[in-house]
């Protein structure tokens, strides 16, 4: 879900994971819950193409429609019987615009969204039921009110195809490993993803609908970002093969300007951290975990707001590689949220500190660096093997970060 980021899919013949399963199931289960009948009163709660035999009354009918690429259905009577066809009213349709029409004659409804509305009558084989269902763009702000916002039209929630990388050719497809369902591409930083830049947070009405193509829309003068003036938003279920963005970032132009600030500051301090590092490992990552030979006992590794981290109950090491002689510190990236903990880190053997995360951090992601005596690094040939030992009834870590530092 992360902007600019892309799912994989399994394959026919292998990687058959267990949420598969319950996605077809899900499919499977639509029949149980189109309709629903109590007493003298038939439900219907969802708008697909379906028939139902109604036992108990000798009932039969037909729903025909094309939902959501056209707003309306169309339900058919095929038998004589009296009941109550009670039709909902979805709470994504405006008040006071859902209308239905009898064989052709309208009928006044009191109903609300989220309320049924009641037709109560002898029906008569023959009959045809005409519901329109007009659907409206609107956002859904994310539950925690931060800035990001998801666009959807009617129920539908609405996507768009993004190339922040120029020429990538990523795997779409996975193998059947264990956590081969997981993208392993790389992750975009989140100040590049595309953005709604509006003097006001009511921008529902920018969202312009495509002539000719369902559920598909523009967004003139409102996103900003790479390739902006190209984007269209169309359903999340008909976007495939590609990165996406489906929670979008929301700022004022002022705010925009800020956020562009503070990216390019972000940046420039990557780059000198960067011009800095000899060697770094991302703890918890297959890869570069392999690359610098990494041993531990009691570990586990974990991702915890799209970050990896690895901890232990034992211990944990990696080697890392200085061959100039030339490190001066390592900088660990330590959570604030693991405080409490204690553990002692340690190069080819020799205590070079205790370390204890601080719960009064400002951020949740702490750079908290240790400096390595000079005669260690003139002695240690080119290799640290860098260890952290967790303190009897402790735990390591999490260590979400590790960098040798000249």
């Amino acid at each position: 879900m992360r902007p600019n980021h892309y799912r994989v899919y399994s394959q026919v013949d292998k990687a058959m994971w267990c949420c598969v399963g319950s996605g077809i199931e899900s499919h499977a289960r639509y029949g149980a819950f189109i309709y629903a009948h109590e007493a003298d009163d038939l439900y219907v709660n969802l708008f697909i193409p379906s028939t139902l035999y109604w036992g108990e009354k000798n009932v039969l009918l037909t729903q025909s429609t094309r939902f959501p690429d056209e707003p309306s259905t169309r339900i058919t009577l095929d038998s004589d019987a009296r009941f109550t066809l009670k039709i909902r009213y979805p709470e994504w349709v405006a008040s006071g615009k859902l209308t239905i029409r009898i064989n052709g004659r309208s009928v006044r409804t009191t109903a609300r969204p989220g309320e049924y509305v009641s037709l109560a009558r002898a029906w008569h084989a023959g009959d045809r039921i005409d519901i329109a269902l007009p659907m409206g763009t609107h956002l859904e702000q994310m539950p925690d009110k931060s800035h990001y916002y998801a666009v959807l039209h009617g129920p539908i929630v609405l996507a768009a195809k993004t190339q922040p990388f120029a020429d990538e050719h990523l795997n779409f497809l996975a193998g059947d490993a264990r956590m081969d369902h997981i993208p392993n591409g790389q992750a975009c930083p989140l100040d590049a993803a595309p953005m709604f830049i509006s003097d006001t947070r009511d921008f529902a009405r920018k969202f312009k609908p495509v002539r000719g193509q369902p559920l598909t829309f523009t967004a003139p003068g409102l996103i900003r970002g790479k390739d902006a003036e190209r984007i269209r938003l169309i359903p999340f279920f008909r976007l495939h093969d590609s990165r996406y963005t489906i929670y979008w970032p929301y700022s004022t132009p002022q705010g925009y300007t800020h956020i562009r600030a503070e990216a390019e500051q972000a940046e420039a301090a990557r780059i000198a951290l960067d011009a800095q590092t000899i060697d770094q490992v991302a703890p918890g990552e297959q890869q570069p975990e392999s690359d610098h030979g990494f041993q531990g006992e009691g570990s586990e590794a974990g991702l915890t707001k799209g970050l990896h981290w690895r901890h232990a109950s034992g211990w944990f090491s990696y080697v890392l590689k200085d061959p100039k002689r030339e490190a001066k510190r390592l900088r660990l990236s330590l959570a604030k949220g693991d405080a409490g903990r204690k553990f002692d880190v340690l190069a080819n053997g020799r205590l070079l500190e205790t370390m204890e995360p601080d719960v009064a951090a400002p951020q949740e992601i702490l750079a908290r660096d240790i400096a390595i005596p000079q005669e260690l690094v003139e002695n240690a040939g080119g290799t640290l093997v860098i260890r952290f030992v967790a303190h009897p009834g402790s735990v390591t870590g999490g260590l979400y970060g590790l960098r040798l530092l000249r």
